[in-house]
Protein backbone atom coordinates (compact mmCIF):
# COMPACT_ATOMS: atom_id res chain seq x y z
CA UNK A 1 0.00 0.00 0.00
CA UNK A 2 2.73 2.99 -1.41
CA UNK A 3 1.60 6.15 -2.14
CA UNK A 4 -0.01 6.59 1.25
CA UNK A 5 0.38 9.89 3.57
CA UNK A 6 3.12 8.79 6.36
CA UNK A 7 2.19 8.21 9.71
CA UNK A 8 2.59 11.84 11.96
CA UNK A 9 5.11 11.91 14.31
CA UNK A 10 4.42 12.10 18.24
CA UNK A 11 5.61 16.00 19.31
CA UNK A 12 9.03 15.53 21.34
CA UNK A 13 9.46 16.63 24.88
CA UNK A 14 12.44 18.53 24.08
CA UNK A 15 9.61 21.11 22.07
CA UNK A 16 7.75 22.53 25.26
CA UNK A 17 10.76 23.00 27.44
CA UNK A 18 10.98 26.65 26.46
CA UNK A 19 7.89 29.12 27.85
CA UNK A 20 8.32 30.68 24.37
CA UNK A 21 7.23 27.38 22.29
CA UNK A 22 4.58 26.21 25.08
CA UNK A 23 2.13 27.44 27.52
CA UNK A 24 2.54 26.30 30.89
CA UNK A 25 -1.12 24.68 31.81
CA UNK A 26 -1.65 23.33 27.96
CA UNK A 27 -2.81 20.67 29.28
CA UNK A 28 -5.78 22.62 31.39
CA UNK A 29 -6.26 25.07 28.39
CA UNK A 30 -7.10 22.97 25.54
CA UNK A 31 -10.51 22.37 25.00
CA UNK A 32 -10.98 18.34 25.67
CA UNK A 33 -12.50 18.01 22.18
CA UNK A 34 -9.04 19.30 20.35
CA UNK A 35 -7.31 16.88 22.71
CA UNK A 36 -9.11 13.83 22.05
CA UNK A 37 -9.21 14.38 18.22
CA UNK A 38 -5.14 14.84 17.97
CA UNK A 39 -4.06 12.20 20.53
CA UNK A 40 -3.51 8.35 19.32
CA UNK A 41 -3.10 6.22 22.68
CA UNK A 42 -3.04 9.11 25.04
CA UNK A 43 -0.04 10.55 23.17
CA UNK A 44 -0.85 14.18 21.32
CA UNK A 45 0.46 14.24 17.94
CA UNK A 46 -0.46 18.07 17.47
CA UNK A 47 -2.09 21.06 19.25
CA UNK A 48 -4.26 22.01 16.46
CA UNK A 49 -4.51 25.49 15.26
CA UNK A 50 -7.95 25.96 15.02
CA UNK A 51 -11.06 24.54 15.82
CA UNK A 52 -14.56 24.77 14.11
CA UNK A 53 -18.36 22.98 14.14
CA UNK A 54 -21.84 23.48 12.69
CA UNK A 55 -24.95 25.29 14.56
CA UNK A 56 -28.01 26.53 13.00
CA UNK A 57 -28.37 29.54 11.55
CA UNK A 58 -31.68 31.52 10.97
CA UNK A 59 -33.40 34.00 8.98
CA UNK A 60 -35.17 36.32 11.47
CA UNK A 61 -37.63 38.41 9.41
CA UNK A 62 -38.57 34.93 8.10
CA UNK A 63 -39.27 33.14 11.15
CA UNK A 64 -41.04 36.00 12.81
CA UNK A 65 -43.60 35.97 10.19
CA UNK A 66 -43.87 32.53 10.55
CA UNK A 67 -44.75 32.84 14.15
CA UNK A 68 -41.11 31.02 14.92
CA UNK A 69 -39.13 31.79 18.19
CA UNK A 70 -35.89 29.77 18.08
CA UNK A 71 -33.92 28.60 21.36
CA UNK A 72 -30.95 31.10 21.60
CA UNK A 73 -29.35 28.53 24.67
CA UNK A 74 -28.13 25.17 24.83
CA UNK A 75 -30.72 24.62 27.69
CA UNK A 76 -33.56 24.98 25.53
CA UNK A 77 -32.36 23.74 22.20
CA UNK A 78 -34.96 22.15 19.95
CA UNK A 79 -35.16 18.07 19.24
CA UNK A 80 -35.15 17.31 15.61
CA UNK A 81 -38.95 17.08 15.56
CA UNK A 82 -39.53 19.76 17.64
CA UNK A 83 -37.07 21.95 14.45
CA UNK A 84 -39.11 20.03 11.90
CA UNK A 85 -41.88 21.75 12.47
CA UNK A 86 -40.33 25.27 12.80
CA UNK A 87 -39.39 24.23 8.90
CA UNK A 88 -42.78 23.30 7.72
CA UNK A 89 -44.43 26.38 9.62
CA UNK A 90 -41.74 28.61 8.04
CA UNK A 91 -41.42 27.25 4.39
CA UNK A 92 -43.55 29.13 1.11
CA UNK A 93 -44.47 26.72 -1.38
CA UNK A 94 -45.42 23.08 -1.79
CA UNK A 95 -43.42 20.62 -0.10
CA UNK A 96 -40.54 19.69 -2.39
CA UNK A 97 -41.11 22.75 -4.50
CA UNK A 98 -40.79 25.48 -2.32
CA UNK A 99 -40.31 29.06 -3.08
CA UNK A 100 -38.57 29.65 0.50
CA UNK A 101 -37.44 26.27 2.07
CA UNK A 102 -37.22 25.52 5.41
CA UNK A 103 -33.95 24.47 5.87
CA UNK A 104 -31.63 25.09 3.06
CA UNK A 105 -29.04 22.88 1.49
CA UNK A 106 -25.45 22.73 2.73
CA UNK A 107 -22.59 24.51 0.79
CA UNK A 108 -20.37 21.44 2.21
CA UNK A 109 -18.98 18.62 -0.66
CA UNK A 110 -21.38 19.12 -3.78
CA UNK A 111 -24.42 20.85 -1.37
CA UNK A 112 -26.64 17.51 -1.13
CA UNK A 113 -26.99 15.63 1.88
CA UNK A 114 -24.83 13.31 3.40
CA UNK A 115 -21.38 14.96 4.17
CA UNK A 116 -20.19 13.19 8.09
CA UNK A 117 -18.83 16.46 9.58
CA UNK A 118 -22.52 17.61 9.55
CA UNK A 119 -24.68 14.93 8.74
CA UNK A 120 -23.29 11.88 10.77
CA UNK A 121 -24.50 13.63 13.64
CA UNK A 122 -28.21 12.68 13.49
CA UNK A 123 -27.57 9.42 13.93
CA UNK A 124 -25.44 9.77 16.91
CA UNK A 125 -27.79 12.21 18.68
CA UNK A 126 -29.88 9.32 18.41
CA UNK A 127 -27.41 7.55 20.97
CA UNK A 128 -26.59 7.81 24.37
CA UNK A 129 -23.07 7.50 25.68
CA UNK A 130 -24.08 6.87 29.21
CA UNK A 131 -25.62 3.58 28.21
CA UNK A 132 -24.33 0.14 28.78
CA UNK A 133 -21.46 -0.27 26.22
CA UNK A 134 -22.87 -3.42 24.84
CA UNK A 135 -26.58 -1.57 24.32
CA UNK A 136 -27.25 -0.22 20.73
CA UNK A 137 -27.93 3.28 22.44
CA UNK A 138 -23.95 3.27 23.50
CA UNK A 139 -22.91 2.10 20.14
CA UNK A 140 -25.49 4.40 18.40
CA UNK A 141 -23.28 7.27 20.25
CA UNK A 142 -20.11 6.40 19.12
CA UNK A 143 -21.00 5.36 15.37
CA UNK A 144 -17.60 3.22 15.08
CA UNK A 145 -16.55 -0.09 17.13
CA UNK A 146 -13.23 1.51 19.61
CA UNK A 147 -11.21 0.22 17.06
CA UNK A 148 -12.32 2.07 14.42
CA UNK A 149 -12.46 -0.76 12.31
CA UNK A 150 -15.91 -2.12 12.62
CA UNK A 151 -19.45 0.12 11.87
CA UNK A 152 -21.71 -2.96 11.88
CA UNK A 153 -24.30 -2.92 14.69
CA UNK A 154 -23.09 0.53 15.32
CA UNK A 155 -24.12 2.59 12.50
CA UNK A 156 -27.33 0.76 11.40
CA UNK A 157 -28.34 -0.07 15.21
CA UNK A 158 -32.19 0.67 15.31
CA UNK A 159 -32.02 4.11 17.12
CA UNK A 160 -29.66 5.10 13.65
CA UNK A 161 -31.81 3.60 11.58
CA UNK A 162 -34.74 5.16 12.78
CA UNK A 163 -32.74 8.63 12.86
CA UNK A 164 -31.58 8.03 9.07
CA UNK A 165 -35.62 7.40 8.23
CA UNK A 166 -36.57 11.20 9.54
CA UNK A 167 -33.45 13.25 7.91
CA UNK A 168 -34.75 10.96 4.65
CA UNK A 169 -38.04 12.53 5.38
CA UNK A 170 -37.27 15.91 5.02
CA UNK A 171 -35.63 15.48 1.50
CA UNK A 172 -38.98 13.56 0.29
CA UNK A 173 -41.84 12.90 2.65
CA UNK A 174 -41.74 16.21 4.49
CA UNK A 175 -39.85 18.09 1.35
CA UNK A 176 -38.30 20.83 3.98
CA UNK A 177 -35.11 20.71 2.08
CA UNK A 178 -34.10 20.44 -1.33
CA UNK A 179 -32.48 17.31 -3.00
CA UNK A 180 -29.75 19.60 -4.40
CA UNK A 181 -27.11 22.38 -3.94
CA UNK A 182 -28.58 25.73 -4.42
CA UNK A 183 -26.22 28.56 -3.62
CA UNK A 184 -25.88 31.06 -1.20
CA UNK A 185 -30.24 29.92 -0.76
CA UNK A 186 -29.76 31.17 2.48
CA UNK A 187 -27.90 34.25 2.17
CA UNK A 188 -30.51 35.37 -0.86
CA UNK A 189 -33.50 34.84 1.70
CA UNK A 190 -34.43 31.58 -0.03
CA UNK A 191 -34.35 29.40 3.54
CA UNK A 192 -35.47 30.19 6.59
CA UNK A 193 -32.73 27.97 8.38
CA UNK A 194 -29.31 26.43 7.42
CA UNK A 195 -26.82 24.62 9.40
CA UNK A 196 -22.43 25.88 9.11
CA UNK A 197 -19.67 26.80 10.43
CA UNK A 198 -18.98 30.21 12.29
CA UNK A 199 -17.54 31.16 9.15
CA UNK A 200 -20.71 31.59 7.55
CA UNK A 201 -21.32 34.37 10.52
CA UNK A 202 -18.01 35.66 10.36
CA UNK A 203 -18.93 36.59 6.94
CA UNK A 204 -22.44 37.78 7.63
CA UNK A 205 -21.33 40.35 10.27
CA UNK A 206 -18.98 41.88 7.85
CA UNK A 207 -21.74 41.31 4.77
CA UNK A 208 -25.00 41.57 6.41
CA UNK A 209 -27.38 40.52 3.74
CA UNK A 210 -30.00 39.35 6.28
CA UNK A 211 -31.13 39.54 9.57
CA UNK A 212 -29.88 36.47 11.31
CA UNK A 213 -29.72 34.73 13.94
CA UNK A 214 -28.42 31.22 15.59
CA UNK A 215 -29.64 28.22 17.39
CA UNK A 216 -28.02 25.40 18.42
CA UNK A 217 -27.66 22.42 16.55
CA UNK A 218 -30.87 19.92 17.09
CA UNK A 219 -31.31 16.09 18.08
CA UNK A 220 -33.21 13.00 18.98
CA UNK A 221 -31.59 12.22 22.49
CA UNK A 222 -28.03 13.04 23.16
CA UNK A 223 -27.02 16.68 21.89
CA UNK A 224 -23.79 16.41 19.79
CA UNK A 225 -21.37 18.63 17.29
CA UNK A 226 -18.75 17.27 15.82
CA UNK A 227 -15.55 19.10 15.98
CA UNK A 228 -12.63 19.47 13.95
CA UNK A 229 -10.35 21.82 11.43
CA UNK A 230 -6.90 22.80 10.32
CA UNK A 231 -4.08 21.58 11.91
CA UNK A 232 -0.25 20.87 11.33
CA UNK A 233 1.55 17.73 12.07
CA UNK A 234 5.32 17.00 11.73
CA UNK A 235 5.65 13.60 9.64
CA UNK A 236 7.36 10.35 11.04
CA UNK A 237 9.83 11.00 7.67
CA UNK A 238 10.99 14.43 8.65
CA UNK A 239 14.75 14.90 8.42
CA UNK A 240 14.65 17.59 11.37
CA UNK A 241 11.50 16.29 13.79
CA UNK A 242 12.96 18.47 16.53
CA UNK A 243 12.55 20.95 14.41
CA UNK A 244 9.18 20.44 12.70
CA UNK A 245 7.43 20.30 15.99
CA UNK A 246 8.77 22.92 17.20
CA UNK A 247 7.04 24.83 14.36
CA UNK A 248 3.93 23.03 14.87
CA UNK A 249 4.01 24.17 18.61
CA UNK A 250 4.42 27.58 17.20
CA UNK A 251 2.13 28.07 15.20
CA UNK A 252 -0.83 26.21 17.88
CA UNK A 253 -0.23 28.65 20.95
CA UNK A 254 0.47 32.07 21.19
CA UNK A 255 0.13 34.88 19.27
CA UNK A 256 0.29 32.98 15.86
CA UNK A 257 -2.58 30.89 16.99
CA UNK A 258 -4.61 34.34 18.09
CA UNK A 259 -3.44 35.35 14.35
CA UNK A 260 -4.62 32.41 12.51
CA UNK A 261 -8.17 32.50 13.84
CA UNK A 262 -8.61 35.95 13.58
CA UNK A 263 -8.14 35.83 10.08
CA UNK A 264 -9.58 33.08 9.16
CA UNK A 265 -13.13 33.10 11.44
CA UNK A 266 -12.56 30.12 12.89
CA UNK A 267 -12.74 28.84 16.23
CA UNK A 268 -9.20 28.91 18.87
CA UNK A 269 -8.81 25.45 20.52
CA UNK A 270 -7.29 27.52 23.78
CA UNK A 271 -9.56 28.95 26.16
CA UNK A 272 -7.42 31.36 27.09
CA UNK A 273 -7.97 32.98 23.75
CA UNK A 274 -11.65 32.96 23.57
CA UNK A 275 -11.99 36.17 25.87
CA UNK A 276 -9.94 37.86 22.99
CA UNK A 277 -12.62 37.53 20.62
CA UNK A 278 -15.46 40.01 21.49
CA UNK A 279 -17.44 38.14 18.98
CA UNK A 280 -17.54 34.70 20.40
CA UNK A 281 -18.49 35.84 23.69
CA UNK A 282 -22.36 37.30 23.15
CA UNK A 283 -24.94 35.96 21.06
CA UNK A 284 -25.54 34.98 18.44
CA UNK A 285 -22.12 33.50 17.80
CA UNK A 286 -21.77 32.21 21.50
CA UNK A 287 -23.80 29.60 20.82
CA UNK A 288 -20.87 27.64 19.00
CA UNK A 289 -18.91 28.15 21.61
CA UNK A 290 -21.05 26.56 24.02
CA UNK A 291 -21.77 23.97 21.67
CA UNK A 292 -17.84 23.19 21.64
CA UNK A 293 -17.36 23.16 24.89
CA UNK A 294 -20.62 21.49 26.09
CA UNK A 295 -21.52 19.45 23.14
CA UNK A 296 -18.33 18.71 21.00
CA UNK A 297 -17.45 15.05 20.47
CA UNK A 298 -14.45 14.25 17.55
CA UNK A 299 -15.80 12.68 14.19
CA UNK A 300 -15.01 9.18 14.78
CA UNK A 301 -11.88 7.83 13.89
CA UNK A 302 -11.56 5.18 11.19
CA UNK A 303 -8.66 2.32 10.63
CA UNK A 304 -5.08 3.01 11.28
CA UNK A 305 -3.03 3.44 8.41
CA UNK A 306 0.73 2.40 8.01
CA UNK A 307 2.50 2.94 5.08
CA UNK A 308 4.61 -0.10 3.82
Amino acid sequence: MTGRTPSPTRLPASCCRSPNTCQKGWDDDILPATKAEHSYNGEVYSPGIEQTTVAMYYNKKLVEAAGVKPPQTLADAWTWPQALEAFKKCQQGPAGAATVWGLGPTRFGNGQPGLVYQDLTYQRSAGDPKAAPTSSAYKTFWAFAPDGKTAEGYLNTPEAVEALKFYQSMFNAEGVAPKVGIPNAFFDAKACFYIDTPAAGNALIKDPKIEWGITPLPYFKTPVVHTGSTTFGATARSKHPEIAAKFVVDMSVGEYAYMNVSQRGNLPTLKSLFPRFDVYNKYPMKVFVDQLQSWGQPRPPGPEVRPV
